[in-house]
């Protein structure tokens, strides 16, 4: 039988080598990275697609604001653009929660941390140094930047990469696009300072072990490991508490089966219809309209990503719906991590 993926491998090498080139341009300084007098803590991945960037960049927030450190974060804002409200991408703006459409300004995940972490200033924009650089004009008070989805982004150099591997899935995803889902070689790798395998508890032993040979064949000699976890759900409208048996799904975020599998996982319930958009989709009535038509006023359970942008669609749908927050319980690795992010944050 014909894999018809493998016959794109070709193309994937041609992507791949670009990526390789415009590294090699960095590596030998011909590029240059702009260095800013704060430390920069990157959040990337090496495939296109949920990795668990959000839920890792609200814990590191989160530590460090325990240790005193109050950090700022820096976002591209993915799903901001909108013709209908005239959003200018290269626009840089403060994430404000008081805008009436907070994720179609700033973006859904910038919204959703603004909201999980109100202390910290979040910015958005298309262009990086330019937001960072922004970022440390205008808030004196911060100690480093979490930069946001950063790993390829080399023109911002930072003291602390950080790579999140999505551990549920097939190693084979590793492969540059359209081959696999691969943003360069997966020798890139060799560039994180640390990395995180996300998920193992929606994987199989083989390949989670696949993922850890391949950190290993690049150079890596420890790691952390984490498990995606759901926390308590919530109802979208009023208070409840959660004992639904059988919930629908509404989601649209980068790999919807690591959360249909968790919801399974961790609550034991029935899954009915899942209606799966695209990652960052732009709900609208008519979409809600069409999922009222066939589940009517019965339970739906949504992420929490997704409910930025629901909410804010007046619906009688609404009213029978559950949110849930995704967080990251670590396994293994998490002494190291914290060392790094002193280190880097002192």
């Amino acid at each position: 039988m014909v894999n018809f993926k493998s016959l794109l491998a070709p193309l994937g090498g041609v992507y791949g080598q670009i990526m390789q080139t415009r590294n090699g341009l960095y590596n030998q300084k011909i590029l240059q990275s702009i260095s800013l007098p704060k430390p920069i803590i990157s959040v990337g991945n090496m495939t296109m697609g949920g990795t668990g960037k959000t839920p890792l960049v609200l814990w590191i927030a989160n530590y460090l604001m325990e240790k005193g450190r109050l950090p700022g974060i820096i976002s591209r804002g993915y799903g901001r653009s909108s013709n209908a409200n005239h959003v200018d991408e290269k626009e840089i703006k403060k994430v404000n929660l008081e805008n009436p459409l907070p994720a179609q300004v700033f973006g859904d995940e910038p919204t959703l941390m603004a909201l999980k972490l109100p202390e910290v200033p979040i910015y958005v924009g298309k262009d990086r140094v330019t937001v960072a650089q922004c970022l440390l004009a205008l808030e004196k008070n911060i100690s480093c930047i979490i930069a946001d989805d950063a790993f390829q982004h080399r023109r911002l150099k930072r003291h602390l990469d950080i790579v999140v591997i999505d551990g549920s899935q097939d190693p084979q995803v590793r492969h540059p696009f359209p081959w696999g889902m691969g943003r360069e070689f997966w020798s890139g790798v060799k560039r994180a300072d640390f990395c995180i395998i996300n998920k193992i508890n929606l994987s199989n032993p083989t390949w989670v072990q696949c993922w850890r040979e391949l950190l290993h064949k690049q150079g890596h000699k420890s790691w952390a490991e984490a498990k995606y976890h759901l926390g308590l759900p919530y109802p979208v409208i009023g208070t409840g508490s959660f004992s639904e048996k059988k919930l629908h799904v509404i989601c649209g975020i980068g790999n919807p089966n690591s959360f249909l599998m968790s919801l399974q996982q961790s609550f034991g319930v029935s899954l009915g219809k899942s209606f799966i958009f695209k990652d960052h989709q732009r709900y609208s009535k008519k979409n809600l309209d069409e999922i009222y038509l066939q589940i009517g006023e019965q339970p739906w359970i949504t992420t929490e990503k997704d409910l930025v942008k629901l909410q804010k669609i007046k619906h009688p749908l609404l009213n029978y719906g559950w949110t849930v927050p995704v967080e990251l319980h670590f396994n293994q690795g998490l002494k190291e991590l914290q060392v790094a992010l002193d280190l880097c944050s002192a």
